[in-house]
């Protein structure tokens, strides 16, 4: 627990520095949620204190949150949301791809939900125009991601079998200008941002849609908290008073 005791002395440090964030992101090595319900209790008090550095607090799960009812109540009393990435659309081969436990569509409520989905290569208009579909009927869902596996390597190389897997099976451009089409044909859309990385759509309700047309830089601007720390995402040492970019607001 001690370097999870550090956390307050270093979101006080942020704030001290004037930073503030789209998100704060509860992710890991691994699974979150396989955590001790003490020490992610601690974490969320400490964030939950300090709410006003974050637009968003965010549990990155691959779906075990469900299983621990301790913790779901947790993180949704602290106004924590999903982001939940679904690589297949069959929940057993997804199950099998991903190692998280496999848990039914129903099962899934107590959280709002970022569903973060993978585009693969043999997806097309009318698979992306079902999962659509089922994301805007869903109200547990409140945005919808559309990308592109990343390999999860500073370089895009491969050579991990994740990044080989990816190679092999991730869309390519016709899947990618597929779902760019079939986002801006659809009537229930209306498009509200773009660059070079992402196409943002908002639907009637309000419910964001991104398509991430291309991989963006590896972690971003992302500032990460690792070994008690400031860090980036290839793990490099952070000085607060430089001024680094502080991540954009949420889409």
């Amino acid at each position: 627990m001690k370097r999870v005791e550090a956390l307050p002395d270093l979101l006080d440090r942020l704030d001290a520095a004037g930073r503030r964030f789209g998100s704060f992101v509860l992710s890991g090595n691994g699974e979150p949620c396989l955590e001790p319900a003490d020490k992610l209790a601690a974490i969320v008090r400490a964030v939950v204190a300090r709410r006003g550095l974050f637009d968003e607090l965010r549990l990155q799960s691959n779906g075990t949150v469900f299983l621990r009812p301790e913790l779901l109540r947790l993180f949704a009393a602290a106004g924590f949301v999903l982001k939940e990435t679904i690589l297949h659309p069959d929940p057993v081969e997804d199950q099998r791809l991903t190692k998280g436990p496999l848990i039914p569509t129903l099962a899934r409520r107590g959280l709002p939900r970022i569903l973060n989905r993978l585009l693969l290569r043999h997806d097309d208009a009318a698979s992306i125009a079902a999962l659509l579909s089922a994301a805007l009927a869903d109200p547990g869902i409140v945005r919808l991601n559309l990308s592109r596996p990343n390999t999860n390597t500073r370089d895009g190389s491969s050579g991990t079998p994740w990044a080989d897997w990816v190679a092999a099976h991730g869309a390519d451009a016709a899947v990618l200008d597929a779902a760019e089409a079939l986002l801006r044909a659809d009537p229930r859309l209306r498009p509200f941002a773009e660059d070079e990385e992402r196409l943002c759509f908002v639907a009637a309700g309000g419910k964001p849609v991104v398509l991430y047309r291309r991989d963006g830089r590896y972690g971003g601007d992302d500032l990460v908290i690792y070994g008690g720390a400031f860090v980036d995402y290839a793990l490099n040492p952070v000085d607060l008073a430089a001024g680094a970019a502080t991540t954009p607001p949420p889409v």
